[in-house]
């Protein structure tokens, strides 16, 4: 009878063990990336856009507006991505880094513009529990020299306790020039 009482025992402990460690697995599911478009609903602070057509080829076309600072705007093409995730610790973060096969210039709105970079580091924070995490981006409206598209290939992959928990590649392509450079008198 001791036996059987200490098996079970033994089976109650593994089983609640296991069931701890099942609420405290960290998980990340639903990711789409592609072309970023705001809510309708401006009452929606909550969420203020989201992916809405899922795509790696991003074609910059310069229809949006995107802000720049203070007072800059300039025209750009939004694009990025979200996941929902689980089980999130206070004080959650992923790790991420972004490589590129050419040189890039990174803008944010909260930062000064940073110089032309191959790679590019950066944190995602997330809040405890579990949630949606959007993460809007934008690329500037610039035609492509020589009247050819220019085409930029990026790898995205972020990182939980130093395992990649996903990646995403994109081809951000910058349009041809339409117009020749040739200077008008009056």
């Amino acid at each position: 009878m001791r036996l059987l009482v200490g098996i079970i025992a033994c089976m109650t402990f593994v089983i609640s063990c296991q069931a701890a460690a099942d609420t405290n697995d960290f998980t990340i599911t639903e990711i789409k990336s592609g072309l970023w478009c705001p809510t309708i609903d401006v009452r929606d602070s909550e969420r203020p856009g989201a992916i809405c057509h899922e795509t790696e080829t991003i074609h910059v076309t310069g229809q949006s507006m995107c802000s720049l600072g203070d007072s800059d705007r300039a025209r750009c093409t939004w694009y990025g991505f979200e996941f929902t995730y689980d089980g999130a610790e206070a004080g959650t973060q992923l790790d991420c880094v972004a490589e590129m096969e050419r040189p890039t210039n990174f803008v944010s709105p909260n930062a000064p513009t940073r110089r032309a970079q191959s790679t590019l580091d950066f944190t995602l924070d997330l809040s405890e529990g579990s949630g949606r995490f959007t993460n809007p981006q934008f690329s500037l409206f610039a035609t492509a020299d020589k009247g050819e598209p220019q085409e930029t290939r990026s790898k995205t992959t972020c990182f939980f306790n130093d395992e990649p928990v996903f990646s995403l590649r994109r081809v951000v392509i910058f349009p041809r020039t339409l117009v020749s450079n040739v200077q008008t008198g009056l």
